[in-house]
């Protein structure tokens, strides 16, 4: 993977622009938007303030400050992604609003470039789905306040796959199985047991409804085309 140069933020609030600080202060080129632009430029002034603050306490330099600030763009719309090669997803904890900003911001993104979500408690999963590019999505939990915080979590879709040596990721597994199996098989045991633990996930459910099994059809969790 060719190294990260410019990283994209979507959503201007506390958690946004501490993301957009960090990473400008990190020597990255930022792109900050938000469907409101006086939301921007608050951003803007409250990052400025917290490098003079960090330039006060001795953390950083006066300069170092400056040149962050420099770094960081914003726009409102989503032209600003084209060039980014890590998008930060960092909306209102809203998993609706979420996956409509994701499939709007997929077409206007270049193929290499990862998404991710900044989400403490929707599923990665399914927001994954939502972007029809799930093997380039990751969860990327930054803490608040963001630039005291120095704990950033991952959850990566292919952490399984990596991390315990399994040939294949979840997703890609229900998709070489067929998601269409797997959805009658978590309906059997669902009946079987009476124990809704087993209920099938919405999203596979509308999955096999759209057509969409696997590999066996050429797009299920990922795109076989």
């Amino acid at each position: 993977m060719a190294a990260i140069k410019k990283i994209g933020v979507i959503g201007a609030g506390r958690m946004g622009s501490g993301i957009a600080h960090v990473c400008a202060l990190g020597g990255f080129a930022v792109h900050l938007s938000d469907i409101d632009e006086t939301r921007l430029k608050h951003a803007l002034q409250s990052i400025e303030k917290d490098l003079a603050r960090q330039a006060d306490k001795g953390k950083i330099s006066e300069n170092d400050g400056k040149a962050a600030l420099a770094r960081i763009a914003t726009g409102a719309g989503l032209d600003g992604f084209k060039d980014c090669d890590l998008v930060i997803e960092a909306a209102t904890e809203d998993e609706e609003i979420k996956k409509a900003i994701l499939k709007a911001l997929c077409p206007n993104l270049k193929k290499s470039a990862l998404i991710a979500t900044n989400t403490s408690s929707i599923s990665i999963t399914r927001l994954a789905a939502a972007t029809y590019r799930p093997e380039k999505f990751v969860g990327l939990h930054f803490m608040n306040p963001v630039p005291v915080m120095a704990l950033v979590e991952m959850i990566r879709g292919a952490a399984m796959k990596l991390g315990a040596h399994h040939p294949m990721g979840p997703l890609e597994l229900a998709d070489f199985i067929g998601l269409d199996t797997c959805l009658a098989i978590m309906n059997t045991l669902r009946q079987g047991f009476d124990d809704p633990k087993y209920q099938p996930c919405p999203l596979l459910a509308e999955h096999v409804k759209a057509g969409r099994f696997g590999r066996k059809s050429g797009r299920g969790f990922y795109n076989y085309t």
